[in-house]
Formats: C-alpha cells, structure tokens, sequence
C-alpha cells in the first residue's frame, strides 16, 4: 500500500552534515523521502528520469549528481546494477509492528550492499558511531576495518560471523536478518565494543575496541 504521509524531523535543519550538502541533493533527499512508494525500509527503485519530471528545472543527470553527494554525506546508498536507491532513516519505526514490516521490507531488497545500508537504519541498538564525536565519526568506518580484520570479521566472545560482501568498505553494519520459530524477525550484526566502557572513560581507540555481536554486546553492557 501507498504511503499517504512522511515523517521528517525538523531537526535535519540541524545536522551539520545535511546542512553541508548543497541545495540540489537536499531537495532530492526530501523529494525521496516523501514518495509513497518508499519501503518500509527506506528503499526505491532507481527512476531518474521520474524524479527529474518532479521540477522543471533539474535533469536527470541533476539527479544522478545529487545522489552522488548524498552517498558521500551518508544520505543514501545507490545500486545502478539493481536499480535501487536506499535512503537515509532519521526516525525510527514507530512501534513493533512497524519495525517488523520494515524488516520484511530488508529482505526484499536485490542489492546486498543496499540490505546492509537498511539493516544498519534498523538496528536499534546500534554501534557506537551515532555516539561517537564528529572526529571519531569521520574516522568511524576505517576504524571498524581495522578492528574487524584484526577479529577475523567475527565475534569474540561467541565467534559468530556474518557474509563479508566483496569490497565491504565499514561504512554499513555487517549482519543477517532471519526468521525465527515464532514468525518474528531477529536481526544480529557485528559491532564495535569499547572494551573498557566509554561511560567510564574508555577511549575511541584501536587497543580499546573489540568486535562483538549485538547478542553479546547487550549482554555485556557497560561491563569490562
């Protein structure tokens, strides 16, 4: 079914990283963000030329720029092999039956690359990324490459590893979604863990971050 409404924060305004990119994509993040077909997942077909036709001012190489810039902001993630387009959640499912529909959503998608993007929307309990300074976030994704290759891309306490896509760059969380013997879907990705707690002045650093599961990474809490 058709979306009829879109829930944006008018806190975007405020994020110095959307605020950075130029007006063109910032239109287009909008414009997306409010089709009715997006997916529960944050997820639409690639259709150029459809977006371009919604001002009569932008082409559809316009637009294929400005998806572009919001890729590199962290605004979308785009596959030109599937035609897909993922975008950027800022609001969380609004409750269970929302955040299971949009897992349903995730499994759909063609694009391995793209599933990732949307599982990494959807895990609420996250990494320490959305936590993190603006310095640690910039340096987030290479950081997680380190630590992960160190680990062997699995976690240490259970040894529990998800499929490594080729060209996996530590932008997007690593994880599988399944269905479990109620029907529900259980979502499990590898995360960063500040070994000795960041609440208790555990720093950003290499020597002081593991990989854990988020199973195991709940479980451990804010314990050493």
């Amino acid at each position: 079914m058709a979306r009829s409404r879109a829930l944006i924060p008018t806190s975007i305004w405020r994020r110095p990283d959307f605020v950075a990119m130029n007006a063109e994509p910032q239109w287009l993040y909008l414009t997306l963000c409010t089709q009715p077909h997006l997916s529960q997942a944050g997820v639409l077909p690639l259709t150029l030329n459809r977006w371009a036709s919604m001002s009569t001012t932008t082409t559809p190489a316009d637009i294929k720029t400005s998806l572009s810039e919001m890729q590199d902001a962290g605004y979308a993630a785009i596959d030109y092999g599937t035609e897909e387009v993922a975008v950027r959640r800022l609001v969380p499912p609004a409750g269970y039956k929302q955040l299971q529909g949009a897992m349903a959503d995730t499994t759909r998608i063609n694009s391995p690359r793209l599933r990732l993007f949307a599982l990494d929307q959807l895990n609420d309990m996250g990494h320490d990324s959305h936590r993190a300074t603006a310095a640690e976030r910039r340096g987030f994704p290479a950081m997680r490459i380190r630590v992960y290759t160190r680990d062997r891309f699995m976690c240490r306490r259970c040894s529990w590893a998800p499929h490594k896509p080729d060209g996996y760059d530590g932008r997007h969380a690593l994880g599988e979604i399944s269905l479990d013997a109620t029907g529900d879907y259980r979502v499990r990705v590898l995360e960063l863990d500040h070994i000795h707690p960041k609440s208790r002045g555990g720093a950003f650093t290499f020597a002081n971050l593991q990989t854990l599961c988020s199973a195991c990474n709940a479980s451990k809490g804010a314990s050493v």
